[in-house]
């Protein structure tokens, strides 16, 4: 504003700014004392407004600056409650206008003589009031940006909260319904009522894999608000992952599968979490298995200089180059079809990645439609 004020020759200028149909004053400035006034967003239309009206929307509707060598004597305007006020003598306004969109005006007054804005001065301030459309609208893309994404990390944060509250509440009434189940289990053993023991069975095995899928839920909540925390402990890969590989060998070996163990002995220790790295090796074998049928799944590590890799890898149905793209976001599936067979909420890669992240680490993945999958896991040796 000081820019334009002062090269127009003007005493002082206001920028007006477009917004919910109508212009509102946003900044002032005057020459005098080089003082600068913040207007908040004065309407233009406000009972004291921050310029003349019908002579600032004149300009706006041709689309051409405009100027008035004593705008108090023209009676065309002598109605208007500034000009009544003011009493103002030379103005001109300029419309800020970008690429065809009305973005606003500069207003610009001398009230100390007749036609200070000469053809030259107006000229001047038109080509200034280009580059400040661009600054403008610039400006303002910015701020809606920033606005948007205010907004949605707003919402993110409410859903998180959604979703770890309902998690919370779902996960005690199905703790006691586990803990019931398991006592009727008990009893009707001890009463000779073998055959309910295969249908409490399954309501067990119904309710851990219900249990399973909210502690899910809670891991990408705490993933997705940066809350994840892991432990900071020397961890023996060989051990963990020995260990993951024998709680999972026996739902592998129910589908026909073979579990090749192929890890080194010297890969070491790693400054991380023993019980993140156990669940991220679990998922990953459970994810192997699920897709794999009298196949073959291998999970090896390896020591490299500064880290340590741990593949696990199937013979299984593969997935699509599309699939592939995605497949580590939530709620993605492996098997999109509506008859699909194969079970998950798709959350089990999500959750491995944003622990190996936290972990400083990475998780890659390569696969063929029909040639299975391959998934690398490479973990730094000190936790950042």
């Amino acid at each position: 504003m000081a820019v334009v004020v002062e090269n127009s020759g003007g005493e002082r200028g206001t920028l007006l700014l477009a917004h919910d149909g109508g212009l509102v004053a946003r900044r002032r400035y005057e020459v005098r004392g080089q003082r600068h006034e913040a207007l908040g967003d004065l309407p233009l239309t406000a009972p004291n407004p921050p310029a003349p009206a019908p002579f600032v929307l004149l300009a706006l509707r041709s689309g051409r600056p405009l100027s008035s060598d004593d705008l108090s004597q023209e009676q065309r305007f002598a109605r208007d409650p500034y000009v009544r006020t003011r009493n103002p003598r030379s103005a001109a306004v300029v419309p800020l206008v970008y690429r065809g969109e009305a973005l606003g005006a500069l207003y610009v007054e001398n009230n100390l003589t007749t036609a200070a804005f000469t053809t030259a001065r107006v000229e001047m301030t038109r080509l200034i009031a280009l580059q400040a459309a661009i600054a403008v609208k610039h400006a303002l893309f910015l701020a809606h940006a920033d606005a948007a994404r205010a907004a949605a990390e707003s919402a993110n944060l409410a859903k998180s909260r959604f979703l770890a509250n309902m998690s919370h509440e779902l996960r005690t009434p199905l703790n006691a319904i586990l803990g019931y189940a398991e006592l009727v289990r008990e009893a009707a053993a001890d009463a000779g009522a073998a055959g309910l023991d295969e249908d409490l069975g399954r309501i067990v095995q119904s309710g851990e894999h219900l249990l399973g899928i909210i502690g899910d839920v809670l891991d990408l909540t705490k993933i997705e608000s940066d809350q994840l925390e892991v432990a900071h402990e020397r961890v023996d890969v060989a051990a963990v992952l020995h260990e993951a590989a024998m709680i999972a060998e026996p739902a592998l070996r129910a589908r026909g599968n073979r579990l090749i163990l192929a890890i080194s002995a010297e890969s070491g220790r790693i400054l991380g979490d023993a019980q993140r790295l156990r669940q991220v090796a679990l998922a990953l074998l459970d994810n192997a298995g699920k897709f794999t049928e009298a196949g073959v799944v291998t999970l090896r590590a390896l020591p490299l200089a500064d880290a340590v890799e741990i593949v696990v890898e199937d013979t299984g149905v593969g997935m699509t180059e599309a699939v592939q793209a995605e497949i580590f976001a939530p709620f993605v599936q492996a098997d999109t079809s509506p008859t699909r067979i194969y079970g998950g909420a798709g959350l089990g890669l999500t959750i491995c990645k944003g622990i190996c992240e936290r972990m400083g680490g990475t998780i890659t993945l390569r696969s063929r439609l029909g040639a299975g999958t391959t998934v690398t896991v490479r973990l730094p040796a000190a936790l950042p």
